[in-house]
């Protein structure tokens, strides 16, 4: 992009050239404090929430950002049994692999 000569009538910033990114702007959010704030998006089992796991997950794969996908990708398998013994013990209210599960934050539906 910086390579290839800009048509004049493109907005920019200080002289910087204004990318629009067609993401939601909290994915974008996400995201970018992943990518540039080593302590927003650790290895599990640090913890985070599904929104921020969902949204790195969404952009990494789109953007090719392969450590970030697999970071988010560890976040949900260290959050969800794996087996049928994992599953039937965290049914009785312990963590698979000795983990926290995800906070899953749903938003409440008006009647």
């Amino acid at each position: 992009m910086i390579s290839i000569p800009q048509p004049q009538s493109q907005p920019h910033v200080e002289g910087c050239p204004i990318v629009a990114l067609h993401d939601s702007a909290i994915d974008a959010e996400y995201f970018l404090r992943a990518v540039f704030n080593s302590s927003f998006f650790e290895l599990p089992p640090a913890p985070t929430t599904y929104p921020i796991v969902a949204s790195v997950l969404r952009l990494s794969t789109k953007y090719e950002v392969a450590y970030l996908r697999q970071r988010a990708l560890l976040h949900l398998a260290s959050a969800s049994p794996l087996s049928l013994e994992e599953y039937v013990a965290s049914s009785r209210h312990s963590t698979p692999r000795g983990t926290k599960p995800l906070a899953f934050c749903w938003p409440k539906v008006s009647a």
